[in-house]
C-alpha cells in the first residue's frame, strides 16, 4: 500500500512539474499562476497590516468593524487566491487524466505557402520508399499524402487505407506533444532540441523529422521492416528539399559532410 501511494505521489509530482513547464508557454496557465500567487501575497500583506495597525488582534469581528475597507480588500484577495488555486488544480488534474485522442486540425495551404511542398513529398512515394508523409506545424496539419491503398501495402495492415490514414494523421499531431515533453526532459543536457525520432515498430517504422524552420515538421511511415534505414535517409533528403523551398540551406546534407570529414580525420 505504501509503495502504491508513493508511486501515485511520484506520478502526481511528475505531472505537476509538466504543468509548471507549460506555464511558461501557455497563456491561460500563466494567468492562473498570477491569480494564485499575486493575490496570496497581497492577502498576507493585508493580514499583517491588521495585526500591526490595530489593537484587536484577537478579535476578528472587531478588526472587520474597525477596518471595513481593508477587510473587504482582504476578503476579495482571499477569494481570488482560492479561485487561482482551484483553477491551477483543475489544470493539473486535467493534464494528469488526459487520455483523449488528439484532434485533427488542418491549416490552409496559404498559411505558410506549402503548395510547393506536395510535389516534393510525392517524389518519395514508392513501394520501396515511404508510404505516408504528413506535413505539420505545431499541433496542426497542413496536408498528408499516401500510397496506403496500393494492394501490396494494404495487405500489411488490418484497417482500411482510410482508417490507417486517419491513424497516421493523429499520430503526427500527437508527436508534437511527445517531442515537446522529451525536449523538456533533455534540456539539461544542453545539446539542443530533438530534430528527429524514429519509431521502429513490428510492421515498419514511423519517422519524425523537424525542418528547423519555425515549428514545421514532417512525419513519414513505411510498412517495410527491411528498409527502415533507407527510409530515414529519404526523410532527411525531403527535409533538405523543404528547407530549400523556404530559402534555407540543406542542413542534413551539411551534417553528413561534416560527419564524413570527422571520420576521415580519425
Amino acid at each position: 500500500m505504501a509503495t502504491e501511494f508513493g508511486q501515485i505521489l511520484s506520478d502526481f509530482a511528475s505531472h505537476f512539474k509538466q504543468v509548471l513547464n507549460r506555464w511558461i508557454r501557455d497563456y491561460p496557465l500563466r494567468i492562473s499562476i498570477a491569480l494564485t500567487i499575486i493575490p496570496l501575497c497581497l492577502a498576507f500583506t493585508v493580514f499583517w497590516y491588521f495585526l500591526i495597525s490595530t489593537e484587536l488582534q484577537h478579535d476578528i469581528q472587531g478588526v472587520i468593524v474597525a477596518n471595513p475597507i481593508t477587510a473587504a480588500i482582504f476578503i476579495m484577495l482571499f477569494v481570488l487566491t482560492i479561485f487561482g488555486l482551484l483553477y491551477s488544480l483543475l489544470q493539473i488534474i486535467g493534464h494528469w487524466l488526459d487520455t483523449s485522442t488528439p484532434v485533427l486540425k488542418q491549416l490552409p495551404d496559404t498559411h505558410l505557402n506549402v503548395q510547393g511542398l506536395r510535389p516534393k513529398c510525392k517524389n518519395y512515394f514508392a513501394f520501396n520508399k515511404l508510404h505516408y508523409i504528413g506535413v505539420f506545424d505545431n499541433k496542426q496539419q497542413y496536408f498528408s499524402d499516401h500510397i496506403l491503398d496500393e494492394e501490396k501495402i494494404q495487405s500489411r495492415f488490418p484497417q482500411t487505407p482510410e482508417e490507417q490514414l486517419q491513424h497516421y494523421d493523429r499520430i503526427g499531431i500527437a508527436l508534437h506533444g511527445i517531442v515537446s515533453s522529451l525536449n523538456r526532459r533533455f534540456r539539461n543536457l544542453e545539446q539542443g532540441w530533438l530534430i528527429k525520432i524514429g519509431f521502429d515498430v513490428q510492421a515498419g517504422a514511423i519517422f519524425y523529422h523537424h525542418t528547423e524552420f519555425r515549428d514545421l515538421y514532417i512525419v513519414g511511415t513505411t510498412t517495410d521492416q527491411t528498409r527502415i534505414r533507407e527510409c530515414d535517409d529519404y526523410m532527411e533528403q525531403l527535409v533538405d528539399e523543404i528547407r530549400q523551398v523556404y530559402g534555407l540551406p540543406p542542413i542534413n546534407k551539411i551534417r553528413r559532410k561534416v560527419n564524413e570529414k570527422f571520420k576521415i580525420n580519425e
